[in-house]
């Protein structure tokens, strides 16, 4: 399957590698310092634009394709199939299933 015509692929001899700065153990403050380069966070946030992930306003999923109906995944819509009228959505809030809204 061809990649959406927005995405354009970057040939591998176009990318300059870079390898991962060596840990440095002497420094006290090594576990507070950032996991990331700040080139890897902008790549990071470039591809969370790309990607088009989507957000289901139930469960506080986010991820792709997740078949959303009126903003609620496939997921949550067949837990909730055989749901009594007076039950909680399995993955909500009000069941305390939902995922923390970090997004």
């Amino acid at each position: 399957m061809p990649p959406p015509p927005e995405i354009q692929r970057v040939p591998r001899d176009a990318v300059t590698l870079q390898p991962d700065p060596p840990l440095d153990f002497s420094d006290a403050d090594y576990l507070n310092n950032p996991a990331l380069s700040r080139d890897d966070v902008k790549l990071l946030r470039e591809f969370h634009n790309a990607a088009k992930q989507e957000l289901c306003a139930r469960c506080n999923a986010l991820w792709f394709d997740m078949d959303l109906k009126d903003n609620v995944c496939g997921c949550c819509r067949r837990a909730d199939k055989s749901r009594d009228d007076n039950a909680p959505f399995l993955y909500s809030a009000a069941n305390d299933m939902d995922r923390p809204s970090q997004y």
